[in-house]
C-alpha cells in the first residue's frame, strides 16, 4: 500500500473516531435542530471546541459526552459540537449555510472550550461556561445552566433523583 493511501486511511479513521466516539453529534443543521427543539421545548447545548485542545477533550469526555445518557437531562437537552478550527459546513439558526469556524466567530466565541445554551431560534438562554473551570464544580455549573435554559423554554422543572 502506498504511503499516501496509508495516511488517508489513518486520517479517515481518526476523523471517524472523533465523530463517533461520543454520544453527541457535530452541528450540521441548527435551524432543523431548532425546529425539533421547539416541539419538545428542549434547550440546545452547543460545545465550541478545537482540535488539539486538551481542555476541550476533558470537558467533552467528562461532562458533554455523558449528557445524552444523564438520568435528568438525557431526553431534555439536545447536544451539538462546533469545532472552531474546522471548515465543516453547517446551517445556522437562520438557515444560512456557513462553516463551524465562521459560525463560532460570528457567535463571538474567542476561547475554547465554551459551552453555550441556545433556544429554538438561537437565542441564548443561560450564561456560557468558558474554559474547563474547577472540576469539582463544573457539573454543578452545567446542571444549573441547563435548568435555567429549560425554565426559559417552559420545560417542567428537572428534579433530582
Amino acid at each position: 500500500m502506498s504511503r499516501a493511501i496509508y495516511y488517508l486511511l489513518l486520517l479517515a479513521l481518526l476523523w471517524c473516531r472523533s465523530t463517533l466516539a461520543y454520544g453527541v453529534s457535530d452541528a450540521h443543521d441548527l435551524a432543523a435542530d431548532g425546529r425539533q427543539a421547539a416541539e419538545s421545548k428542549t434547550p440546545i447545548v452547543v460545545m465550541f471546541s478545537a482540535d488539539h485542545c486538551p481542555y476541550c477533550e476533558q470537558v467533552r469526555r467528562d461532562y458533554i459526552d455523558p449528557l445524552p445518557d444523564h438520568p435528568r437531562f438525557g431526553r431534555r437537552v439536545m447536544v451539538r459540537i462546533v469545532t472552531t478550527d474546522s471548515d465543516f459546513t453547517l446551517t445556522d439558526f437562520n438557515g444560512v449555510e456557513t462553516t463551524h469556524t465562521h459560525f463560532a466567530r460570528d457567535q463571538g466565541v474567542a476561547l475554547v472550550p465554551t459551552v453555550r445554551f441556545y433556544g429554538v431560534n438561537g437565542e441564548r438562554l443561560a450564561p456560557d461556561l468558558v474554559g474547563a473551570m474547577l472540576p469539582d464544580f463544573y457539573l454543578d455549573y452545567l446542571e444549573g445552566a441547563i435548568k435555567q435554559a429549560a425554565r426559559k423554554l417552559g420545560q417542567a422543572t428537572m428534579s433530582r433523583h
